[in-house]
């Protein structure tokens, strides 16, 4: 018996060692799935010290024009988490959702600081990045924190802690820790959120720095993106999410559907297909067809589902979701068919298009937002087709975007042009692929 299980055994291994697709998909399919999460979530959770953070997009509109205002622009722009730009359109940037945070420096900031009064700023946010805000948040904290210092000398620190309902008993020693150490405000604020998170203090007495800090700071807030007043309230996360579905999941169906072409070619149907009269390329653009309508179809159904229960607004503005959604059907059946007919075996072709599918929209940013990941991470997956329609159909659910820019909008029109030009390349190296490797032999 234990010869037989031995040449089982054997029989087994012998055949996973020769099929190349299996060997690729339980080696190294993980590792570069597990090097893609590791590398976007090292900057937010965590790394070696010699990892570089994760830099925030911060917007700054100076209104005051002032030495002042200029000395704390200069104070953001040396902050490490900060990729600060200076413009003169920061509500427009949130609200379309090029920054995910934005400081308005208001006119009289510099006559407000000589008073002796805290000034007010403005805090622009995408509500749909809050990653992204907590770092512009501990980011500001100190530069901002040091500001209040200035103006409202040490008697700050004790209304700070009775404003953040910080434990009576721990007052004192905490401010004293304040006034001496303001260096370190930013690991206590840390360390306070954290044990806010664990749920380390009594009823009654959370701790919760993220909720006042922007108060602390003397910070305005606002929301410039998504919750508008020209329509529905939209959700952030419903949004995201069903464009992560649209994206990915077609691209499974038409590989799968594409893929019927091996099957048609073992099985002996293509041969008896291209043998029919005229046949030419009417093979290929046939199948174009079919997966085309049925992915179009998949979308119809994934965004009436979405409209109807999650209130994705997905009537508001019909015509840009349309021509988005052809685009990514076309552009979907494009990178199914040269995956199809470039694949020689349907286990080569499960293999290849898996890795390609789950990496690249790992890297494009329908598994989490590219907002929490590295900056040359983030640069890579701007150049991936995931990212062009992610961005393009999230902008029409949560920023309201049109196919055009207007005064207050970009629009998509980039992503459905480039869409449209790279499915119009593959669509052009399949048909000259199947040609050469098929060899329709109709005229």
């Amino acid at each position: 018996m234990w010869q037989t299980i031995y040449a089982l055994i054997a029989k087994d291994l012998l055949i996973f060692r020769r099929d190349r697709t299996a060997l690729a998909l339980t080696f190294l399919l993980p590792i570069a799935l597990g090097s893609v999460f590791g590398t976007a979530m090292s900057g937010v959770m965590g790394g070696a010290s010699d990892s570089t953070p994760v830099r925030v997009g911060l917007a700054v509109e100076d209104r005051d024009q002032t030495g002042a205002s200029r000395a704390l622009v200069d104070a953001l722009s040396a902050a490490n988490g900060l990729d600060v730009d200076v413009v003169d359109d920061a509500e427009r940037r949130v609200e379309s959702g090029k920054r995910a945070c934005a400081i308005l420096i208001p006119k009289g900031y510099e006559a407000t600081v000589a008073a002796g009064r805290t000034p007010e700023l403005v805090l622009l946010r995408d509500p749909s990045q809050a990653i992204s805000q907590q770092v512009v948040l501990f980011q500001l904290a100190p530069v901002l924190l040091q500001q209040r210092i200035a103006t409202e000398g040490p008697g700050l620190f004790d209304s700070a802690l009775e404003a953040l309902d910080f434990p009576a008993l721990g007052r004192p020693g905490a401010s004293a820790v304040l006034r001496t150490s303001f260096d370190d405000i930013q690991t206590l604020l840390l360390e306070s959120s954290a044990a806010t998170a664990g749920d380390a203090t009594p009823a009654g007495t959370a701790f919760d720095p993220l909720a006042e800090l922007p108060g602390l700071l003397g910070l305005d807030v606002r929301d410039a993106a998504g919750n508008r007043d020209d329509g529905p309230p939209r959700s952030a996360g419903a949004a995201h999410a069903f464009s992560a579905m649209a994206v990915m999941m077609l691209l499974f169906t038409v590989v799968g559907a594409g893929g019927t072409l091996l099957q048609e070619r073992n099985e002996g149907t293509l041969t008896r297909l291209q043998l029919t009269p005229a046949a030419g390329n009417a093979v290929l653009l046939g199948k174009l067809g079919s997966v085309g309508l049925i992915a179009f179809l998949q979308l119809v159904v994934l965004f009436a589902f979405a409209g109807l229960v999650y209130g994705v607004p997905v009537l508001a503005d019909p015509l840009p979701l349309v021509l988005v959604s052809c685009s990514w059907v076309l552009l979907a059946v494009g990178i199914g068919l040269f995956l199809a007919v470039v694949c020689r075996s349907q286990k080569q072709l499960e293999g290849l298009s898996t890795l390609i599918i789950l990496v690249m929209s790992a890297l494009g940013g329908a598994w989490f937002p590219r907002e929490i990941t590295p900056e040359w991470f983030r640069a890579v997956g701007s150049f991936l087709p995931v990212a062009w329609a992610m961005d393009a159909f999230h902008g029409i659910f949560w920023y309201g975007k049109g196919l055009l820019p207007t005064e207050t909008r970009e629009g998509i029109g980039r992503e459905v042009l480039q869409m449209v030009g790279l499915a119009a390349v593959l669509l052009v190296l399949s048909v000259r692929l199947f040609a050469q490797r098929y060899g329709s032999r109709a005229r």
